[in-house]
């Protein structure tokens, strides 16, 4: 398992208990432990890499959906010398994560991106935890969108957007399920989705928390 496949933990020095995205919290909603609990890691990663001049990802929506525990790690994270701190804690623990974690984020956006001028039809997006892509990414408004993860992640989801933009905005759909024991083309359609649509799905970082039995059940759904 490489670094970019392990759960996240981004660790900011002198902060007590700050190991933030692989410890279970208490706001907003509480994440039993599990594969449910590593949605806040990625993310806060990406909006900490807004304070750079020249930053791999542009998202202003990382910071703001995060939970507070993610949401005062980038705030430490605003001054340079603590920002560099941070990076070197997190690559101590776990060597190459925090480059890998940007370059394979923005690889998925290029891709996105390419997809959306091909003209596609949906973006489904599993494992999708605080993932921004469907309110910053150009081009895809009137694209339909669904967000699949845990019914824990989802409900985290949901409640940080409705913090946000006092809803869940509009064409994006949530999904609770569980990867392990339910049908996901059945789960989309339930939810919505049309059959045949020219979709493109982004699969980041769930294999690594599935059995091998589950995996190739995803690939049969899609």
């Amino acid at each position: 398992m490489g670094a970019a496949d392990q759960p996240v933990a981004i660790v900011v020095p002198g902060v007590p208990g700050s190991l933030v995205g692989d410890v279970s919290t208490t706001e907003e909603h509480a994440m039993p432990a599990g594969a449910d609990r590593t949605a806040v890691g990625p993310m806060v990663i990406v909006a900490v890499e807004q304070f750079e001049p020249s930053p791999l990802i542009h998202d202003p929506w990382a910071a703001e959906l995060l939970p507070l525990s993610g949401r005062l790690a980038v705030r430490l994270a605003k001054w340079p010398a603590a920002r560099r701190s941070t990076v070197k804690a997190t690559e101590k623990k776990m060597l190459g994560l925090w480059a890998s974690m940007l370059c394979r984020k923005r690889y998925i956006d290029d891709k996105l991106g390419d997809a959306v001028q091909d003209g596609i039809e949906a973006v489904v997006i599993l494992g999708a935890g605080f993932d921004t892509r469907a309110y910053r990414v150009p081009g895809l408004a009137g694209i339909p969108v669904w967000e699949m993860d845990l019914p824990a992640n989802i409900a985290r989801k949901e409640a940080a957007l409705r913090r946000c933009f006092g809803r869940v905005p509009e064409g994006v759909t949530l999904v609770p399920v569980d990867f392990e024991t339910q049908d996901l083309h059945a789960e989309l359609i339930r939810h919505g989705y049309r059959p045949g649509s020219r979709t493109f799905v982004a699969w980041e970082a769930v294999t690594q928390y599935l059995t091998e039995a589950g995996v190739p059940s995803i690939g049969s759904s899609s």
